[in-house]
């Protein structure tokens, strides 16, 4: 089996989420995702799924957002997953939480870690806060 190469978003929000994803599929239909016990709903493209992810098989709030021909797109990008989205939703305070999900404060910023360190946005709504960052992985 050929090794699979991955480009993560990596989205963190602590301790409540509302993610549309509007933006950039304004034009296609959308899915409602919610999940309660994670406190975290957002709309996404009907052409896409969510699915739970089990690289941490402890926590139930781990989700893969990603187009439902996710593995055609990966064959023809030579085995490198350029468009999965992943999300984790963890609770308490965000500063406390942050380090121990793959973000570091670097000064006043805080940057996602991967092999390339890569600066974070914030992001935020009524109830919630967190970073949001893009990092690449092999």
């Amino acid at each position: 089996m050929p090794e699979t190469r991955k480009a993560i978003n990596s989205i963190v929000i602590l301790p409540l989420l509302m993610l549309p994803m509007r933006a950039a599929l304004a034009q296609l239909a959308e899915t409602n995702f919610a999940s309660v016990p994670c406190h975290v709903a957002f709309a996404y493209p009907s052409t896409w799924e969510v699915v739970r992810d089990t690289v941490d098989p402890q926590n139930d709030c781990n989700f893969l957002i990603r187009p439902k021909d996710w593995q055609q797109r990966l064959v023809s990008h030579d085995s490198v997953d350029l468009y999965t989205i992943s999300l984790r939703s963890v609770g308490g305070d965000p500063a406390t939480a942050a380090p121990e999900n793959g973000f570091e404060r670097r000064g006043s910023r805080w940057v996602l870690l991967g092999e390339t360190n890569q600066p974070t946005d914030t992001v935020s709504g009524p109830g919630w806060r967190g970073w949001h960052g893009l990092a690449s992985a092999r």
